[in-house]
């Protein structure tokens, strides 16, 4: 997938929230003084006349699936995991997260 990929929508895979996004990737032109800490969908945030952004979603490094950034669906530790590759290696987690992740439900599609 292209950094640049404009005019797409993105879908998560836990919840099927579903969005337009401008940019996918961790360097939105838009917003020149942010460099995200992974590559993810960006929109251009609609209630700000400045220059800024809202993070939608990104892909779960373990499984690779888009998910959103809802408490619900995803985490990001160093990384975005999706709270199925969460909940399937919660062991790897330090305890402080551990403990904070087991009070999050998984969102899945019925």
């Amino acid at each position: 997938m292209s950094d640049n990929k404009e005019s797409s929508n993105f879908v998560c895979s836990l919840c099927d929230f579903s969005a337009p996004y401008d940019y996918f990737g961790n360097k939105p032109p838009f917003a020149k003084a942010i460099i995200l800490m992974e590559k993810a969908f960006v929109i251009k945030d609609p209630f700000s006349p400045e220059s800024k952004h809202l993070t939608i979603g990104g892909f779960c490094s373990v499984c690779d699936k888009p998910v959103c950034v809802g408490q619900n669906c995803s985490v990001f530790y160093t990384k975005r995991f999706c709270m199925t590759c969460t909940k399937d290696n919660i062991k790897e987690f330090p305890a402080e997260i551990q403990q904070e992740l087991k009070k999050r439900p998984t969102s899945t599609k019925d």
